[in-house]
């Protein structure tokens, strides 16, 4: 098994970065417009990139702490997969550790997921310090 893990400080405090993962509304603004679902334990979120993405299952919600979901349906490869946000405050930022877990093997579009997921938690640390982000499609082809 191979896990895709990315560790990047946003210069805000982790309340704010939490409302942008753990909201449909802050999700929008860094990750992908197109987004349907509820964002709370046990309901699913349906990401699109623009026809097919990624269905999550909410697993666990801390405020201002974790976020864990699972993916349920949508790309093969990410199917079972685990994708977890822990927040942390250190100097007046917050520290945010991600994870996508579980992936079968380190293939070319696992390589291709890593640098999109760097992309969009570039996205998501302009989003929480300007107020705009990089969602799609206005990502930055890779």
């Amino acid at each position: 098994m191979a896990d895709i893990t990315h560790k990047i400080t946003i210069n805000t405090s982790k309340e704010k970065v939490y409302q942008a993962i753990a909201t449909v509304d802050g999700l929008k603004g860094w990750w992908t417009e197109h987004i349907d679902g509820a964002s709370a334990e046990g309901q699913q979120l349906t990401f699109r990139f623009p026809n097919t993405g990624p269905v999550m299952e909410v697993l666990e919600l801390m405020t201002d702490e974790f976020i864990k979901w699972k993916c349920v349906d949508g790309v093969e490869d990410w199917k079972n997969t685990i994708l977890t946000f822990e927040l942390e405050e250190k100097d007046n930022n917050c520290e945010l550790l991600f994870a996508h877990s579980g992936w079968g093997d380190q293939s070319e579009f696992y390589a291709h997921c890593s640098m999109k997921w760097a992309v969009f938690l570039l996205s998501l640390k302009e989003y929480c310090e300007t107020g705009k982000g990089q969602p799609f499609p206005d990502d930055i082809k890779t």
